[in-house]
């Protein structure tokens, strides 16, 4: 009866360190911030004004930057809502330190 409950103890045990491992070497850092914007702007006599929320977020070499707002010009109001995606690759330069492009 011990036999077997060392092995299941043993097999337990590796399957743990095996998942906090795979847990560690695969999770990925993230960086994430959100803030509203207000904006006024007058070309040629035009008042330009958009507010709204801007976010932006960090993660597995991805960069998403979120734009939501209100667009006001000449009376006309306009919703904007914007989500461009960068994709980054490292780019190796002396030795081990590299940047992102």
């Amino acid at each position: 009866m011990r036999k077997y409950a060392f092995i299941a103890l043993a097999c337990t045990l590796t399957l743990a360190l095996a998942s906090i491992l795979y847990i560690c070497f695969n999770s990925h850092d993230a960086f994430s911030c959100k803030s509203q914007y207000d904006l006024t702007e007058e070309i040629n006599e035009n008042v330009l004004r958009s507010q709204g929320l801007l976010s932006a977020e960090f993660s597995n070499h991805r960069l998403i930057i979120n734009l939501e707002g209100l667009l006001t010009s000449a009376g006309d109001k306009y919703i904007v809502s914007r989500t461009p995606l960068h994709h980054l690759k490292k780019k190796h330069r002396c030795g081990s330190s590299f940047l992102y492009f």
